[in-house]
């Protein structure tokens, strides 16, 4: 799972409430990434939950800039403990 920064908090749909909505410069762990309607790149992410506000489910990806590429950061680190007892 990859780490973001939000770098746009702006234009926030009313039907969001402020305390389900990204905040500028805080850090968000992904959970899913895909493609939305007309194209546009949806991130799903951990700390909120947007899936009681149909029809949101998800952010532009474009509000956020990565910090850290998750996929297999756990798994390396295991291994490598694993090759330190050898």
């Amino acid at each position: 799972m990859s780490k973001l920064e939000c770098i746009d908090d702006s234009s926030r749909p009313s039907d969001i409430p402020l305390s389900k909505w990204i905040v500028k410069s805080k850090v968000y762990t992904e959970l899913k990434r895909y493609k939305g309607m007309n194209g546009v790149e949806i991130v799903e992410l951990e700390e909120i939950d947007l899936k009681p506000y149909p029809p949101y489910k998800g952010f532009a990806a474009s509000r956020f800039k990565i910090l850290e590429e998750g996929g297999g950061g756990e798994l390396v680190e295991e291994l490598i403990k694993k090759l330190e007892l050898v």
